[in-house]
């Protein structure tokens, strides 16, 4: 009896020409079109038979996320060959009218925003699924008018927009496959090596968006949200370049232990525990949002940390928290 090949999984981004990002149109037109292409390579790759391998896309704005699952390992021949496929369908597929406005309207109910209007969110069962949707509303909240972060925190509107222009996506592929970036971005360097290797056409990754940071350190907003019965949150900031390691610092350092607060009236520190949920806006990223089960100390962390109070050996300098206080009304 034969043993079955076992399946592994491959990670690739894929640079595409980026938009301009002082354009907020554009900057729309770019997220749901380019998320509408990944759809489209995924459909294209499943109903050209091949069984090597299975493609898994997602947004990392202003480029494409690749996840393959592909029999064998990544310097094998079926790996290879998926590359090659995926490629082809990129520069070469002539896609359907009624295939990309089919994908784009059901990939926009993906994305629909929940306006707690109804219902219980407070559920304890349900707290990454509420830190999530609390997250993305206190962003849209804070970017509104912003030429970048506003239309991509409202990606179902631009989708639903890109429905009714194939034409529109039609000239922006074209525009794409005449652009030298298009290419494989290999995330490791011995998947790089292999790539080289096999004249496989690779790129640089897209420069991109350099978003803006509040100078406030401690901001508050309201939000509409009765579903959430007046429970309040925290939007975290990461106020740093390298907003990948400020995010991973913050997570060690408040997100897996108790943090200690002394209070004035008690002999004894009392702990509790801090939630927390980074929030990506289509792969960017640099917000965390964080909850506690008594709001009373989540006032006093946030303030602590916006002060510079909330010492850790697992921050470095030069990391710096900007908090923005939700406070949910009725």
């Amino acid at each position: 009896m034969r043993a079955q090949a076992s399946q592994d999984t491959f990670i690739l981004d894929f640079a595409l020409h980026a938009p301009g990002y002082e354009d907020s149109a554009d900057v729309g037109r770019h997220a749901a079109f380019s998320i509408v292409l990944g759809k489209l390579m995924e459909r294209a790759l499943a109903e050209s038979g091949s069984k090597a391998c299975k493609l898994t896309t997602g947004a990392r704005f202003p480029d494409l996320r690749l996840i393959f699952s592909a029999i064998g390992t990544p310097d094998s021949a079926p790996f290879r060959a998926c590359l090659d496929r995926v490629w082809n369908i990129v520069v070469r597929n002539t896609f359907e009218r009624t295939a990309f406005e089919e994908i784009a309207e059901k990939t926009s109910e993906q994305f629909k925003p929940n306006l707690m209007k109804s219902g219980d969110l407070t559920r304890p069962d349900l707290k990454f699924t509420r830190l999530r949707i609390v997250g993305f509303a206190a962003l849209t909240a804070l970017y509104n008018g912003d030429p970048i972060l506003e239309p991509l925190l409202q990606i179902d509107a631009q989708l639903r927009m890109a429905a009714q222009n194939f034409d529109g996506f039609v000239r922006w592929l074209d525009a794409q496959r005449g652009s030298a970036d298009l290419g494989y971005v290999p995330l490791l360097p011995s998947t790089s090596q292999q790539l080289e290797a096999w004249h496989t056409k690779t790129a640089k990754p897209s420069t991109r968006p350099n978003l803006p940071r509040t100078n406030t350190r401690l901001a508050e907003i309201r939000l509409q949200a009765p579903a959430m019965h007046g429970k309040t949150t925290a939007l975290v900031l990461c106020n740093s370049l390298q907003v990948d390691r400020c995010e991973r610092q913050f997570g060690r350092a408040f997100c897996v232990k108790p943090i200690n607060r002394h209070v004035e009236a008690d002999s004894v520190a009392r702990a509790f525990e801090l939630g927390c949920l980074p929030i990506g806006v289509l792969g960017l990223s640099g917000w965390i949002a964080i909850e506690t089960k008594d709001d009373a100390d989540l006032d006093w962390f946030v303030a602590e940390l916006a002060a510079g109070r909330m010492a850790s050996p697992e921050i470095e300098s030069p990391a710096i928290y900007n908090v923005l206080l939700v406070k949910s009304v009725q």
